[in-house]
């Protein structure tokens, strides 16, 4: 990924959860309840108290994306990660040049294997927001 992501501030998981919720019709808290197994799983880093800490990357929103894009209940949410690593790679690096792509993931269903699309259109809303909240510091 190019260091302009790095210098741009990521969103708030809180931020990232609103966002997230109304992209896929999810409640905010089934969102934040995916967030929080991830974290616990050691998969997207906990929050640190203070002013600006806490911002998720684009890596660990492309996770959340997935987590909750795939449908798949909380206490699934670390596996479907881990299992799409590379993929998630893939919408991370989509996210962060702002390249809107098509995702097609797979997550175990009771026994069967189900393909879900995360349509590209949740590339440049993530984008819309970053940049955003990148003015927002700049102008403060």
């Amino acid at each position: 990924m190019s260091g302009a992501a790095d210098k741009a501030p990521g969103l708030k998981p809180i931020e990232a959860a609103r966002i997230l919720s109304e992209f896929f019709d999810e409640p905010v808290d089934a969102v934040r309840q995916k967030a929080r197994v991830l974290r616990d799983a050691g998969i997207i880093r906990k929050e640190t108290a203070g002013r600006g800490a806490g911002n998720l990357s684009d890596l660990e929103i492309a996770q959340l994306v997935v987590a909750v894009g795939t449908g798949c209940r909380a206490c699934e949410s670390a596996s479907v990660v881990k299992f799409h690593g590379h993929e998630i790679a893939c919408l991370a690096d989509a996210l962060d040049d702002g390249n809107a792509r098509t995702f097609v993931f797979k997550r175990p269903l009771r026994g069967r294997v189900v393909t879900v699309e995360i349509g590209a259109a949740i590339i440049p809303l993530l984008r819309s927001a970053l940049r955003r909240k990148a003015e927002g510091r700049t102008n403060a």
